[in-house]
């Protein structure tokens, strides 16, 4: 092997390398829902103890919160067009002469 083989071929093993860990990365993210779930349980939790201040408290469902913004969003887009199908399939079948 020549010198421009060898860094080619180092160039190469490392950019399957970042490949790798990119996928990896990308499949071990935590969706809105698992951080929804995960916060529930640490309020849980924490409010078993007893002796919790409340700030921290407050704190943990402000998080919780923030991850769910993504999933009422997406329900709220759904109810929408729940709502406008359900008066075109009205007008269609009740108005319809």
């Amino acid at each position: 092997m020549n010198d421009e083989e060898i860094v080619e071929d180092v160039l190469q093993e490392r950019e399957e390398s970042e490949t790798k860990n990119e996928d990896e990365a990308s499949s071990n993210a935590v969706t809105p829902l698992q951080a929804c779930a995960a916060f529930d349980t640490a309020l849980e939790w924490l409010e078993s103890k007893g002796n919790t201040h409340p700030a921290h408290l407050m704190l943990v469902k402000s998080w919780r919160d923030d991850a769910a913004q993504p999933s009422l969003k997406s329900m709220r887009s759904k109810l929408k067009s729940l709502h406008i199908l359900n008066k075109l399939i009205h007008v269609l079948f009740f108005n319809f002469k």
